[in-house]
């Protein structure tokens, strides 16, 4: 499949992406798809040196995230503080407990 857009997807309650140093590319090559998508879960290195070639850094998912109206639900630090798992939920239906 060369894209999803002729695909009929009405709602994807949980994405987890994986994929080695390019989780916050496929993120973005779900377009407009990613309104349908009420949480996900991706990798990324913590410092601009990355591991992978080309591989975006915390700041740079940090931000696309939040432009895309989710929140930071969670963050699991990993493999000896280099690298983040996001665990992100979409704003209108996220509720904080006070």
């Amino acid at each position: 499949i060369s894209s999803l857009d002729p695909l009929v997807i009405f709602t994807t309650h949980y994405l987890k992406i994986d994929a080695e140093g390019n989780d916050l590319n496929v993120l973005q090559s779900l377009g407009s798809l990613t309104k349908k998508v009420w949480g996900f879960e991706l990798e990324t290195w913590n410092k601009k040196n990355t591991l992978w070639k080309n591989q975006k850094w915390l700041g740079q998912c940090i931000k696309y995230i939040k432009s895309k109206n989710f929140i930071i639900a969670e963050k699991f630090v990993h493999g000896k503080g280099l690298s983040t798992d996001l665990l992100c939920i979409r704003k209108d239906l996220f509720k904080r407990q006070s």
